[in-house]
This record gives structure tokens, C-alpha cells and sequence, in this order.
């Protein structure tokens, strides 16, 4: 276990070398929200970029739209390491790093042999798209973390009623981590029904209920609750459409759903793990007369389709795939150990060599796949470049409020409130621009500001001046002067 943890610690570092920030989006936020724990902040979000909530404040309890639970981890890292993007990427390493040597624990409580059960811990380090998603301040590893102790402690407790529900009171804190969560308790109770797990499960949600009522006053974020009523996915964005369950009953659901999964099966099956899928394939018929094995499939099942049924249009394509890596690998693992068993070394050799020779390229061939150009993307735009070097000229050490079409990645990077710009036309930007009443409009090429600028030349707003740079242009408003 320790020789797998190292070998995925140095894989990590040798991919988080080249990066300079942590990227933009989910990682972005996230990292924001961590940094402003480290600094004794408390737990607090200063991006806006979705606008589920009518009147929602720029800075707020974090934890309205993601759980806190990767926040509070990273931020504990954070405390130790300092609060720098390169700290945030190295506090992922050190968590990720567990992942391959839980794999190797969970393929032994399922019985695959010591070499085999290494086996499993190798497949996970044979994945070049996972040796990427592991490495920035997404949330994957640490919900795939949590998911495997959960498994792992369900194993080891489950022994006398009072086990077994302090094994449903671990697995139900996977909810803080990501909102699907519960399907963790879910996945183990399809393993092996069992009613103290469940009500070690109910428990397990005090923590963050409790969280929920201090910080939003309700027993789930009023953001969070809306996402499965959405009726489009541009409405997550949008100003003026505020989502509900009546509009939802009207927009006939069950076609937005089979259109959303059709979708994005199109989109995804080619960048699937065929390589593993198909060892894993083959190594559950020998896992799922056990409980553990059953409640693994249940697993992999619930993660590819609960979040298309509830929210399928908030879901994310590759969220599965990275969320049941690790236990493809214990399944592979069970149908590779049949053969080192009976003896069949060559054959066992063949077939390990040739899927790590295609899953280190597949889904993501060097020359020609979105996993293996990240270190571009994960690089600092040139707009926010530009803006770093005029950062005493804008006077961002005062935070002021700043309007921009990626609010995560600028917040991060010049540590200044932040929101988005709405996605739902020139009224809905204008609305959120008087409510909001930014100082800074960011405009760069390709823009939500860019196109509304293009079309109403800023007409309306208290435009004070503009600082032009190569790639982006600062528009400074002055809220003393009336509209």
C-alpha cells in the first residue's frame, strides 16, 4: 500500500509541475472558497456565477451550490502549506495519493490476492486521464476518497449493530462532498440490506443538515434545492428565469431527460475507459455472489445514472467515469487473479501489458486529445496576465466587485469578489449590472461582455473610464453618478 501511495504521489507531482494556477471553473471555485478558509475567513464563497436565487450576495456562506466538505479539507491543507494556487495543487497530491492503496485494500476485502490486489493499485496508475484529473482542486479525488473509505469501513464494521451503523454514519458524510453522495449508502445497502447502516446513515446527515441551517437557515441551500427543476441548462446562468417545480411539470420532463442522457452517452462513449470497462466486465461475475462485490456494481451503476435522473441537466458528462475508476480496477483485479491463480502467468502478463500500453492513451491520445492538452488550459489566460501586472493601477488590494464571463478563474488569480455575467441576453446582463452594481466590468474577446458591449456600445451604465490592454479591457463604473 505505502509503494502504490508513493508511486501516485510522484505521478502527481510530475503532472502538477508544468501548471501555473489551478485552473478555471469547478476547480477555481472551489480553491477560492479554500483560501478564504485558510486565512481564518471561515467558510465563505465570493463568486457568483449562477443565479438560481434571486438576489444572492457576492460574498456569502460557501457551500450554497457545491457541499463544503472539499472546501473545509482543502483549506485544511492549505492552513499548513499556505495559500498559494501551487500549495492548493500540492494538497491534492497528498490526498490523491491514497487512492491507488485503497484500491489495493478494497481488492482484498473482496478476496483477490496479495498480487493481484497490487494489480488493482497498478490499473489505477495505468490511467493517463485519471493521472489528470487527480491533480488539480476538482472534487474527484476526493469524493472517490470517500467513497472508498466508506466501502472499506462497511467491510471492517459490519460485525455488530453498533458497527453497522457507525459504517452508515461514515458513508453518509460522502453527502458533504458531493450532493449524490447518499448513493454511497445506497450502493451498501443493494450490497447487503441492513437496517442499523441505514439508520447510521440517517445520523450521518445531522453534520451537514446542521451546517445548512446555521449557514442558509434551511435544512438544504435554497440553490442546491432548485438544480433538479431546471428546464435548461442555460437557465443555471440565467438572470431573469428563476426555476420551479411548476414551470419543470409544464416543460414535460421525462423528454428533457431522455434527450440529456442520449446526449450525453454521444458525447462520452468514445472517451470511455473501454480498456478497463472491459476487465472489469469480465471480473464481476466472480465478485457479486459477495456483498462487497454487489454493493461495488451497485456503485458503478448508481453513479452513471442517479445524477442523469435527478439533475440530468446540471450533470456532468465525465463525472462517473472518474467517480468508479477505482473500483473498475478491484473488479479487473478479481478477473486478472483467476488467472495468476491457475497458474496462467503469461497470460495475466499479456493482458496487464497491453492495457496499460492503450489506457494511458485512451481515452486521451497525446497528439490529438482535450486530457493531454490541460496544461495549456490549466495556465493563466493572457487577459488575467495582463491584469496582474496592473493590479496597483486598479487598486484590487481594496476588493472591489468585479463583472466578468469566467468569475471563478479571475477571482483566483487576483483575489477579488466576484460575478458572473449572465447568459440569458442584453436584459439580463444590464438587470444583474444595476442590481449588482460592479466597479469593474472585464471584457475579453468572445465574451458574454464582449457581445453586450458590441451591442449597446455600455449605453446606460455610469462608465467612469476603461484601461485597454492587449487581451481584455477594464471598464470602470462609478455607482456615485445616477442611471
Amino acid at each position: 500500500m505505502a509503494a502504490l501511495a508513493l508511486a501516485q504521489l510522484l505521478l502527481s507531482l510530475s503532472r502538477l509541475a508544468p501548471l501555473t494556477c489551478v485552473g478555471a471553473h469547478d476547480s477555481a471555485s472551489y480553491y477560492g472558497m479554500a483560501r478564504h478558509f485558510a486565512r481564518g475567513d471561515g467558510l465563505i464563497d465570493d463568486v457568483l456565477w449562477c443565479f438560481l436565487r434571486p438576489n444572492s450576495a457576492v460574498v456569502r456562506p460557501g457551500g450554497d451550490y457545491w457541499p463544503p466538505g472539499w472546501p473545509l479539507l482543502l483549506g485544511t491543507g492549505m492552513m499548513i502549506l499556505g495559500t498559494s494556487q501551487g500549495s492548493a495543487l500540492l494538497v491534492v497530491a497528498l490526498v490523491s495519493c491514497w487512492v491507488p492503496a485503497l484500491t489495493y485494500a478494497l481488492a482484498r476485502f473482496c478476496g483477490a490476492s496479495r498480487p493481484a490486489s497490487a494489480l488493482a493499485g497498478l490499473l489505477f496508475l495505468g490511467q493517463g486521464w485519471m493521472a489528470n484529473a487527480l491533480v488539480v482542486p476538482d472534487v474527484a479525488a476526493s469524493y472517490l476518497l470517500a467513497a472508498l473509505v466508506s466501502f472499506c469501513a462497511w467491510h471492517l464494521l459490519s460485525k455488530t449493530p453498533a458497527q453497522s451503523c457507525l459504517a452508515g454514519f461514515i458513508a453518509m458524510q460522502a453527502m458533504a462532498v458531493r450532493g449524490e453522495g447518499f448513493i454511497v449508502l445506497a450502493a451498501l445497502w443493494l450490497g447487503r440490506p441492513n437496517r442499523w447502516t441505514l439508520l447510521g446513515g440517517v445520523l450521518g446527515t445531522l453534520p451537514l443538515t446542521l451546517f445548512n441551517l446555521y449557514s442558509f437557515g434551511a435544512p438544504a441551500p435554497p440553490v442546491r434545492a432548485k438544480l433538479p427543476c431546471l428546464t435548461s441548462y442555460p437557465q443555471l446562468y440565467s438572470y431573469l428565469s428563476e426555476p420551479s417545480w411548476d414551470l419543470w411539470l409544464h416543460s414535460q420532463p421525462w423528454k428533457s431527460i431522455a434527450w440529456t442522457m442520449s446526449t450525453h452517452w454521444k458525447m462520452v462513449w468514445l472517451d470511455l475507459p473501454w480498456p478497463l470497462i472491459l476487465l472489469a466486465l469480465a471480473g464481476a461475475s466472480r465478485v457479486w455472489r459477495q456483498p462487497l462485490g454487489r454493493a461495488l456494481l451497485a456503485w458503478i451503476a448508481l453513479c452513471w445514472l442517479v445524477p442523469e435522473l435527478l439533475v440530468p441537466l446540471a450533470a456532468a458528462v465525465d463525472r462517473p467515469e472518474k467517480h468508479t475508476s477505482a473500483m473498475m480496477c478491484v473488479l479487473a483485479a478479481s478477473f486478472l487473479d483467476s488467472w495468476l491463480l491457475a497458474g496462467r502467468f503469461k497470460t495475466a502478463a499479456a493482458v496487464l501489458a497491453a492495457y496499460l500500453a492503450t489506457s494511458w492513451y485512451w481515452p486521451s491520445p497525446p497528439w490529438q486529445s482535450r486530457q493531454w492538452n490541460w496544461s495549456e488550459w490549466q495556465s493563466p489566460p493572457r487577459y488575467l496576465l495582463e491584469s496582474q501586472q496592473i493590479r496597483a493601477q486598479l487598486q484590487l488590494d481594496q476588493r472591489p466587485l468585479v463583472m466578468s464571463g469566467e468569475p471563478a478563474q479571475l477571482g483566483a488569480c487576483l483575489d477579488v469578489p466576484c460575478v458572473g455575467t449572465p447568459m440569458d441576453g442584453e436584459a439580463g446582463i444590464y438587470a444583474a449590472i444595476r442590481d449588482y452594481r460592479p466597479r469593474y466590468l472585464v471584457i475579453y474577446p468572445e465574451s458574454p461582455l464582449a457581445y453586450f458591449e458590441q451591442a449597446t456600445q455600455l449605453q446606460g451604465l455610469p462608465v467612469e473610464g476603461r484601461i485597454d490592454l492587449p487581451g481584455c479591457s477594464w471598464v470602470r463604473l462609478n455607482w456615485g453618478k445616477v442611471l
